[in-house]
């Protein structure tokens, strides 16, 4: 209650009433891209990516996406006005976080199976293997806004997007052969990445709209993390699904219920793994 007295009292109002924006049409038209192109990526390997159900699901996606532009240009009161992605600093700002939250995202959905299933960690017990990330993420989320103030948004959000890559790519080389110090060093690395990238390329975004437009920013800045966050998972799980897959077709010697298990979730592979040698 203190706390939404003083911000009601002392936090200035940026919306602008004359502007409210409602647009049914448009919030259907961003559901069913939306949903389309991510429900296609998801579920392509299991469907199979020339199956009619997939091919569909993108090719609605891909013209409802379209329609969804054209139509935002041309209504008086759009939900998201597309004009103001001609703006450099709000283009750069939404590219870096729509590819930061992929790649967080992507890379946390990844790290469950690995602790779970190859590290044998419980649930508190993977909760807490994630805490190094903070070791990466205060001091360069803290530096992160002064530096670009220095050398650039460019550089700083590069480098964000640098230490992201490496620790993604680290990621790749953790086995059953790893032991918990690795992932420990590949979550600070990750932490960091996030603490240069996501602050810069937030304020690039604010900065580059009025004031009466801060409440768009706010809602474009959360829109590309959560939009970030479910392709990142699609990506990652649709990538991780093809490929545990394809690598039980060799396994034999199984009756065909307990394979068909075993194909539909890793959990069930740890039931045979000690069978297998």
């Amino acid at each position: 209650t203190v706390i939404f007295v003083f911000c009601w009292k002392y936090l200035p109002d940026s919306s602008n009433p004359k502007e409210a924006n409602i647009d049914p049409l448009g919030a259907i038209l961003s559901f069913v891209a939306v949903g389309g192109i991510v429900f296609g990526v998801m579920e392509g390997p299991t469907k199979g990516w020339s199956s009619s159900l997939i091919i569909t699901s993108f090719f609605v996606g891909v013209i409802a996406l379209i329609v969804f532009v054209a139509w935002e240009r041309h209504t008086p009161r759009p939900l998201l006005d597309v004009r103001m992605f001609s703006d450099r600093g709000v283009r750069s700002g939404s590219f870096s976080l729509l590819v930061q939250f992929t790649v967080a995202f992507g890379f946390f959905f990844l790290t469950v199976p690995l602790l779970a299933f190859v590290f044998g960690y419980g649930p508190l017990d993977m909760g807490l293997s994630l805490m190094p990330a903070a070791i990466g993420l205060f001091p360069a989320s803290a530096i992160a806004i002064p530096l670009t103030r220095k050398i650039g948004f460019r550089s700083v959000g590069t480098l964000g997007l640098l230490l992201l890559t490496g620790a993604f790519y680290l990621g790749t080389t953790l086995g059953v052969d790893s032991d918990y110090t690795l992932f420990a060093v590949v979550m600070v690395i990750y932490g960091a990445g996030i603490g240069f990238a996501s602050p810069p390329a937030t304020e690039i975004i604010v900065v580059a709209l009025p004031m009466e437009k801060q409440g768009v920013a706010s809602a474009l800045n959360d829109v590309l993390r959560e939009l970030g966050a479910v392709v990142g998972i699609a990506l990652s799980g649709s990538i991780f699904n093809a490929g545990y897959r394809k690598s039980i077709l060799s396994i034999e010697g199984f009756t065909q219920d307990v394979m068909d298990g075993v194909r539909e979730t890793p959990a069930a592979a740890g039931l045979i793994a000690p069978s297998l040698g």
